[in-house]
């Protein structure tokens, strides 16, 4: 069953096809390339959720989690343009 599975995954990707004569040095390197791919995505994941977070405390107030005096004139300013734009195509 496993070399079934492999070959499948070999078919999808024939650059990572499993290699039965690799040395434990190979692997080991591998194993350590993922890791470090691993830690940089993590690393990556952190990084956005920080900016996520201070998007969401630079637009909401934190007392009550609602949008901020900026995002509503920007919002009030968006529908008053939608509504010229709508008002002025009508004949």
């Amino acid at each position: 069953m496993f070399a079934e599975i492999r070959d499948l995954h070999s078919a999808v990707r024939p650059s990572e096809s499993d290699d039965p004569g690799a040395g434990l040095d190979a692997l080991r390197r591998a194993i350590a390339r993922l890791q470090q791919q691993a830690r940089s995505l993590s690393s990556d994941i952190h990084d956005r959720l920080q900016v996520e977070q201070a998007l969401r405390e630079v637009n909401d107030d934190r007392l009550t989690g609602l949008p901020n005096r900026s995002v509503f004139h920007d919002r009030l300013a968006f529908d008053i343009k939608a509504w010229a734009a709508a008002n002025s195509r009508s004949p």
